[in-house]
């Protein structure tokens, strides 16, 4: 992959050798939405300078999903990736061209693409359009309603070569002229454990992406505790039923989409009988997982870390 990096990015591409100052320079290599549109939104400091490419059409395979997103400034540095990481400095140079022509442009790569020499290594082929930013504002709201753990959706309108944000979901063509990207807020992995479980289940879960909160006994008593909204996974790794109540009974009442705990199927039954007691119902208790984790009877923290990062990520509703 690295070689193909080189290729792309010395040769020249389409006809067209770009000067030293049009050269792609990879600033970070992420799928994670937020950090390309945060990279986007600091990048525009001025109508005009940076561009944002969206995937907006997958022809037979794709590496990465609808709406993946990438930013170019227009000093060469580019976020983000559409493909296996083998296309993105030729598409950063054809980003590059567009902000210094101030017009939009739609790429097709890979299978039925206009780009004979560039194949995906999915053999599929994907459509890009490259938008530059214009409204700078759109990007500053679209971030600041994810930081305040809301979904965005941020629509692109081909007619007007403008982004505006709307309340359509899900990510796709509303019509001919608008696509709609759904963008969700970070996984919130709330947790509260003790000993090395703890340790690695909050490291596997930041390497994955996740936003990663850690409850102490002195959070629950003065109520310091973060919002477990419907983006949130609660995971208790306790051995004493008695200790976990208190967030059990929290993430009960609030909306996580996941909720799991330590422990043998006999000691979760255990702990389903002690929130029966305390006036839970039959439906309420059927979303509290137990044992936690893919692999349940893992025996190595890193093991059962893992295997409980990957059953809160599976069980998002509508992934990731």
């Amino acid at each position: 992959m690295s070689t193909q990096f080189m290729d792309v990015t010395n040769a020249a591409f389409h006809g067209f050798a770009p000067e030293d100052d049009l050269r792609p320079r990879l600033e970070s290599i992420t799928d994670d939405p937020h950090e390309v549109l945060s990279f986007a939104e600091q990048a525009c400091v001025a109508e005009g300078s940076v561009a944002l490419l969206t995937l907006t059409e997958i022809r037979g395979g794709s590496y990465r999903q609808l709406g993946a997103l990438m930013a170019v400034s227009d000093d060469g540095r580019y976020c983000g990736y559409l493909s296996g990481g083998c296309i993105e400095p030729a598409v950063a140079l054809e980003a590059i061209k567009a902000i210094r022509t101030r017009r939009d442009r739609v790429l097709k790569l890979g299978q039925g693409g206009q780009f004979v020499d560039l194949v995906l290594p999915c053999d599929g082929g994907i459509t890009v359009v490259v938008h530059i930013v214009r409204a700078r504002d759109v990007l500053r709201m679209a971030l600041k309603r994810l930081q305040q753990r809301h979904p965005v959706s941020i629509a692109y309108r081909r007619s007007a070569q403008a982004l505006f944000l709307t309340d359509k979901y899900p990510t796709g063509w509303v019509d001919d002229d608008i696509f709609v990207n759904h963008v969700r807020p970070r996984i919130r992995l709330v947790l509260k454990g003790a000993g090395p479980e703890l340790e690695a289940t909050a490291k596997v879960a930041i390497s994955a992406g996740l936003e990663v909160v850690i409850v102490t006994d002195e959070m629950l008593r003065t109520k310091e505790m973060v919002a477990i909204d419907e983006d949130t996974a609660v995971v208790l790794l306790l051995h004493e039923l008695e200790r976990e109540r208190l967030l059990l009974e929290m993430a009960l009442n609030s909306r996580p989409f996941f909720i799991g705990a330590l422990g043998s199927s006999r000691t979760h039954q255990k702990r389903l009988a002690l929130l029966r007691n305390r006036g839970f119902t039959e439906e309420a208790l059927k979303g509290v997982r137990g044992p936690v984790g893919l692999l349940p009877k893992a025996r190595s923290a890193d093991i059962l870390a893992l295997s409980i990062v990957t059953e809160v990520v599976a069980s998002r509703p509508d992934g990731t």
